[in-house]
């Protein structure tokens, strides 16, 4: 637990407000490991949500997700929740750009049909 404890400490000391659209998806299911006790794993899950939570809390425009059914691996676990975050990130990101509809890709040449999408 003290690896543990000194990583969350170094990230209490570098956050700091960034202005990105983002979404936090933590596990809904709790840690487990065999060589921890059950108490450890309960001070590990309640830390690691409270630190997820203030991730999201330092992200301007950002919100916290907690993924019912799932481990560490979200995007195996429920792979809908990430796709849906990834969706509303970059919805986000397009409402706050500029229109690129009509911008031409590095290199192309003036007139070409290419178009960002």
């Amino acid at each position: 637990m003290q690896g543990f404890e000194q990583s969350a400490a170094q990230v209490r000391k570098a956050r700091r407000p960034l202005k990105i659209p983002s979404v936090v998806l933590t596990a809904g299911d709790d840690f487990q490991h065999p060589e921890l006790t059950e108490q450890d794993c309960a001070y590990y899950n309640k830390a690691w949500k409270e630190m997820q939570a203030d991730l999201a809390s330092q992200l301007n425009g950002s919100h916290h997700i907690v993924v019912p059914e799932s481990g560490h691996s979200i995007q195996l676990d429920q792979p809908d929740a990430v796709v849906a975050a990834v969706i509303e990130v970059l919805k986000k990101v397009r409402a706050q750009s500029p229109d690129t509809s009509t911008r031409q890709p590095a290199g192309a040449a003036s007139g070409s049909e290419a178009r960002f999408q």
